[in-house]
């Protein structure tokens, strides 16, 4: 197979600055670079006429993510439920899922739902909980639980 790995996730922003802020400062990753990047090579490649922007990559828990801000053309302003097509999220493991949601919502993220335990599987019972960055960027915590 001539495919031989995953670079990284890529997520476009309205606020650059916003998402590597939350994503550096709450969830543990590292910006590892920054760059304007506005090229013909980019729009044909994107296949959008004209792109300007600007291309942050993090790093952190073994991945890497590049977070895109199109400066020119801008695109829809969107935000996709989870139940939408094309809607993806990142899941995070935890130790302390109460603690570690209240201190994210206290930093600017937002509970799309609330914090469950999902007994699908009675080996592998989960506390589980969805939340956005400030871009509306979903991510999942999961906390393994003990069985009682």
């Amino acid at each position: 197979m001539a495919i031989t790995g995953i670079d990284h996730t890529c997520y476009t922003v309205a606020d650059l600055d916003a998402s590597v802020a939350f994503w550096t400062t709450e969830l543990g990753f590292k910006e590892v670079s920054r760059r304007a990047y506005r090229s013909a090579e980019l729009g044909r490649m994107a296949g959008i006429p004209g792109a300007d922007t600007v291309i942050v990559f993090i790093a952190g828990h073994g991945q890497q993510i590049e977070f895109v801000q199109y400066l020119a053309p801008r695109g829809r302003k969107g935000g996709a439920a989870l139940n939408d097509d094309h809607a993806s999220h990142f899941a995070f493991t935890c130790a302390d899922i109460r603690g570690t949601v209240s201190r994210l919502v206290a930093a600017g993220a937002t509970m799309t739902g609330t914090i469950e335990l999902l007994p699908d599987d009675p080996a592998d019972l989960c506390w589980c909980a969805y939340l956005s960055d400030p871009n509306g960027i979903v991510f999942e915590l999961i906390e393994p639980a003990r069985r009682p």
